[in-house]
Parts: structure tokens; sequence; C-alpha cells
């Protein structure tokens, strides 16, 4: 499963380096960052101008638990 960020982001027009666990990745803006997809969750913890660029540093979200438990004993009448 693939997941993407926040689609508010897409609105930035300088470019956006995000910081992911210290590893800096470079975009050319907003709405190439938003475009990009990530094996984890991901918020936004905080976000700043840096020079010409907009740095917004992204923490990991916790996994969701997707199981629907016991499936044969599932009923929705």
């Amino acid at each position: 499963m693939t997941y993407k960020l926040n689609p508010a982001i897409a609105k930035i027009a300088l470019p956006v380096t995000l910081v992911v666990d210290g590893e800096q990745m470079e975009f050319e803006n907003g709405k190439a960052a938003a475009e990009a997809t990530f094996d984890q969750r991901y918020a936004v913890a905080s976000i700043r101008a840096v020079g010409e660029a907009v740095e917004i540093e992204l923490e990991q979200l916790p996994a969701v638990d997707t199981s629907w438990g016991d499936s044969a004993s599932l009923s929705f009448f």
C-alpha cells in the first residue's frame, strides 16, 4: 500500500524540501511534493521557510489496523 501527503501541500508555489527521519527530498514545488508516494503514513510536523524554499518536516504515523477480525462471524444483517 502506498500513501500520499495532505493535498493542501500542492498549493505551495516555491521549491519544497521534505525532511523524513533526517533525510531530505527536494521537489520543484508543492504540487510535485504532493504527488510523491510513500510506503509509510506521514503527517506534517512543521513547516518553515529556508532561504527560497519551504521545508516540511514529516513524522511517521502509526499503522492502521485494517483487519476485520474473524470474517466467518462477520454479518451486516
